[in-house]
């Protein structure tokens, strides 16, 4: 089992969601953030996040989940209790990168194929629903070459 799922773009999902930290929180300076996903942090809240790597916790050779501890603790631990926690949250990030899940970049990148064919199912289900209340117009046949010709031309002027 996966510790968490990447969600970028498609539909909205509960896992997909912004994660507003100022709202929530009376002292944001001291909030860290750690998810998968860079879009989940609010617009001016960026640095709170530490990007996670993707972890499976069924796999005993799997270490993203103890090095992030490890990490947390190292770098966050010997703070003061009103120290700024953000300008730390990218020393974390650093400390995580190298414990990438071996499995975790082929899962990442089949969700994120799951999630592209999914976005593509929807714009085809948009195109169709616009096709169907904006239906295209049927270009006009053309006329047969006897009713082409001017009333009134023709070797019998006067004649239709």
């Amino acid at each position: 089992m996966t510790g968490h799922v990447s969600a970028v773009g498609g539909s909205a999902k509960n896992w997909d969601t912004v994660k507003p930290i100022a709202k929530y929180f009376a002292r944001p300076h001291r909030v860290v953030l750690f998810d998968d996903d860079a879009h989940k942090a609010a617009p001016g809240e960026e640095s709170n996040l530490v990007r996670v790597p993707v972890w499976d916790d069924h796999d005993d050779t799997c270490d993203v989940l103890p090095a992030l501890v490890d990490a947390v603790l190292q770098v966050l631990g010997p703070l003061g209790k009103d120290d700024d926690v953000r300008e730390h949250t990218a020393t974390i990030a650093q400390l995580l990168a190298k414990h990438q899940h071996a499995g975790g970049a082929a899962e990442r990148a089949m969700i994120e194929e799951e999630e592209a064919e999914e976005r593509q199912e929807e714009r085809q289900e948009q195109q169709q629903e616009q096709q169907q209340t904006f239906p295209q117009k049927q270009s006009a046949q053309p006329l047969a070459p006897e009713l082409r010709q001017p009333v009134g031309v023709g070797a019998e002027a006067g004649t239709v």
